[in-house]
């Protein structure tokens, strides 16, 4: 029924309000809606607000009571034609890849009458908000959401973040019903509380179709609307002046106007001045106080320069009438005390009482209004608002100031088989958010299964199987091309050390069978990461080092675990078993045995899946030969997906496929690589040093000559892989520091190795890290 009556009203209003403009619009009309314009308005945003099911989902993906940023209803009619593939935000300025800068926002669609294909049902592409551009795959995965039964039945809903592609199709149902839809758009409300700084803005390149008196509401107010979102209370609060006790705020006008002016924004382009003045500008200013501002004007911001001149003129306008009434008053009062004194019969100073008197008002009225400006100015400043917008920290870019060693440890491109460990986004205020790398992220659930797999008896084994199925995890990890990688303080991912990697593997397995020792590891990484965008330099100073620290000693590792019980020799049995499972799957080559580790994380593996034209890649020469090369990306197939790149040294490879691009690491001080001799042939070497930017570097050849001065294009990377028939070298016993010469005889089921050495010596079951590559060219066999 009201979705009946709200239809009704739609239709009713579509030619009578003011539209705003919407992508093919022609058979199509959209405009702002307000509980004031129908009653019907307040009860169906009522039974939206109360959802069951809506309101607690919304609530977990972007936080409590989220705020209103757009309602409008679009129809289409007959005629209407596809509208192109196109996201509500832009991508690269909206939360998809900045969420402590931009908010993230959903869109509830809803069909106010039963809706078919043919009508126009919305089409939506799955999964294409994290691109920044249509994927290709929308052209299989796209699907109208009226779905195989033909039917989008009216009242029901569509849930999209704004940054998904998606259209309205052409309505071709002739004679039928034209097709509405009411869409609300919902964001987490901006944090002004006690000491409480925000950092994010609305995300940029909407249009957010919202009546400039309707900002400034959340959910609970929608709940609500037939009492608290009607006038004066409505553009009160729009305007950011008032609140009711108890409410929270939205995103008012003014402040997301300014945003989206400073951000030269959707609705703020120079041509929507020009638009706006020609329709009279602001209703209620005379012409000569409106601003004049040019395209070219000094700023770059035409509507910057135009609302700072209409202020300025109001200002200088209101001072003039205020010298004038004021001079009026005092020559009135003054003529007023003359005429006393020479028509006044009493010549005993009733002429001065005037004058008395009107001084009298002046300072009363005077005082009045400075005592009022004076307590207003001083609650405002008081106020975390206030105080943030004093201290320029208001809406800043969420980045600590970072001196030139902190810059030092170098960036690098993190891949999908990567595992990601974020330092920044653990906060209630991002809600779902925080958990992107966890669920979404391919590399983040790989390791995440791994350590599934162990965590529930992990914390009652002895330290020796601990440090066992950590190895055996990171080398899981390493197999399928991936990196265990942080973010430093201005968001760059980094390569973590071995010791790092080690103590995320440990906390994770820790936490994995406590429930307890998980909230609080929960609790300190949100503590980490609010204090390194704290609102005080003690926060981001101190903060981060010290709950890092309480974080190593809550999870340290004790190296002196030995076996105190019955259920302790239990979970190593269990473990044990597992872990050698592990070791199977990862190491087996057997075509009639389960697929091998690599394989059975295949999709995990095409690492080259987030690059784009310009990024600097290792490309795999030819895609035929195990040799790979640093190359930038010059040019990427959208249907093929295949790549076009430029190597360091001139040379070019074209259409190569995308497991054959990766993204490039820096050669790095130790690195085992191959480099171009005298003799212009690749032999084996070990960079031993590098300049500061990384194009030049140091290296000992297999000889264990030293060669300065190399330059990046006599360098490439060899995939290694410890097979059978492959030359290394090895401790003997695993025990000295002398590596011996040998060859790989054998591949055990434990993951050891068996090695012939070149001296006649052999040993069985040899640790992989008592093994490394010879630096031999002969060490790849075929």
């Amino acid at each position: 029924e009201t979705s009946n009556k709200f239809r009704d009203f739609v239709i009713d209003r579509n030619t009578k309000e003011e539209g705003f403009w919407v992508i093919e619009g022609e058979n199509r009309w959209s405009f702002g809606i307000k509980p004031e314009q129908d009653p019907i308005v307040s009860q169906a945003f009522k039974e939206i607000a109360t959802h069951p099911t809506l309101r607690p989902a919304l609530e977990k993906i972007i936080g409590e009571n989220p705020a209103l940023i757009e309602c409008t209803a679009i129809t289409s009619g007959y005629g209407a034609a596809d509208q192109f593939w196109h996201a509500d935000v832009l991508p690269h300025v909206s939360s998809t890849t900045l969420a402590r800068t931009f908010v993230p926002s959903y869109s509830l669609f809803i069909p106010l009458q039963d809706t078919t294909a043919e009508m126009g049902a919305t089409e939506i592409c799955p999964g294409s908000h994290i691109c920044g551009e249509v994927p290709p795959h929308c052209r299989e995965a796209a699907f109208q959401v009226s779905g195989k039964q033909n039917l989008w039945p009216k009242g029901s809903g569509a849930l999209l973040n704004q940054g998904v592609f998606h259209r309205g199709t052409a309505n071709k149902a002739k004679g039928a019903p034209h097709r509405a839809v009411l869409i609300l758009t919902f964001a987490p409300r901006p944090r002004f509380g006690k000491d409480q700084l925000e950092t994010r803005q609305i995300s940029q390149g909407g249009s957010y179709s919202l009546r400039w008196d309707m900002w400034g509401h959340t959910m609970n107010d929608l709940a609500e609307a037939d009492t608290v979102m009607m006038n004066p209370w409505l553009t009160l609060r729009s305007l950011g002046l008032y609140k009711p006790s108890g409410r929270d705020w939205g995103w008012d006008f003014l402040s997301q106007a300014s945003m989206r002016i400073t951000n030269d924004d959707n609705g703020y382009h120079y041509f929507n001045l020009e638009e706006f003045m020609s329709k009279g500008g602001f209703w209620f200013l005379p012409d000569f106080l409106h601003g004049k501002s040019d395209e070219e004007s000094v700023s770059g911001n035409g509507w910057y320069d135009f609302l700072f001149d209409t202020i300025e003129r109001c200002e200088a306008f209101v001072k003039r009438v205020y010298l004038y009434a004021l001079g009026a008053y005092i020559a009135v009062a003054a003529l007023f005390n003359i005429a006393a004194m020479i028509f006044s019969k009493r010549m005993n100073g009733g002429g001065s009482r005037i004058v008395v008197h009107a001084l009298r008002r002046l300072i009363i009225t005077h005082g009045a209004v400075a005592l009022i400006g004076t307590f207003l100015f001083l609650q405002i400043s008081q106020t975390q608002w206030a105080k943030n917008i004093k201290s320029k920290e208001l809406y800043q870019v969420p980045a600590l100031h970072q001196s030139n060693d902190s810059l030092s440890i170098p960036g690098s491109l993190p891949s999908k088989t990567d595992v990601l460990i974020s330092t920044r986004m653990s906060s209630d205020y991002l809600a779902s958010y925080q958990y992107i790398f966890s669920v979404a992220h391919p590399g983040n659930k790989v390791w995440k299964e791994l350590v599934g797999r162990f965590g529930h008896s992990y914390v009652h084994l002895s330290s020796a199987l601990q440090n066992g199925i950590i190895d055996e995890i990171t080398n899981a990890i390493h197999m399928i091309g991936g990196r265990f990688m942080m973010q430093n303080d201005i968001g760059h991912w980094y390569e973590v050390p071995a010791g790092v990697s080690k103590r995320i593997n440990h906390r994770a397995l820790a936490i994995e069978g406590n429930p307890m020792l998980k909230k609080i590891n929960f609790k300190i990484e949100q503590l980490i990461s609010e204090s390194k965008f704290g609102s005080s330099t003690v926060d981001k100073a101190i903060g981060p080092i010290f709950w890092e620290k309480v974080q190593k000693l809550v999870f340290q590792l004790d190296h002196r675990r030995k076996v105190k019980s019955k259920s302790d020799k239990l979970g190593i049995f269990l473990s044990a078993y597992q872990l050698n499972a592990l070791r199977k799957e990862m190491k087996t080559n057997d075509p009639s045995s389960p697929v091998s580790y690599r394989e059975h994380y295949h999709d995990y593996y095409q690492a080259s899946k987030y690059l784009k034209v310009g990024d600097i890649v290792d490309g795999k020469y030819n895609g035929k030969f195990n040799e790979w090369y640093k190359a930038t990306i010059v040019d990427i197939n959208p249907h093929s997906g295949k790549y076009d790149i430029a190597y360091f040294d001139d040379d070019e490879d074209f259409g190569l496929e995308p497991g054959h691009v990766r993204p490039f690491r820096p050669y790095a001080v130790g690195e085992l690589l191959q480099c171009r001799n005298l003799r212009n042939v690749f032999d084996w070497c070990t960079i031993t040093a590098a300049n500061a930017d990384g194009s030049i570097f140091t290296i000992e050849d297999a000889g264990g000559v030293v060669h300065r001065g190399v330059p990046t294009i006599d360098l490439r990377r060899v995939d290694q892989e410890l097979k059978v028939g492959a030359h290394i070298q090895a401790k003997f016993y695993g025990e000295g520091t002398m590596w011996y010469p040998g060859k790989i005889s054998k591949i055990n089921a434990d993951g050891t190795f068996d090695i012939d050495f070149d001296d006649g010596d052999r040993e069985l079951g040899v640790e992989p890290e008592n093994i490394r590559f010879s630096g031999d060219a002969g060490s790849q066999p075929n």
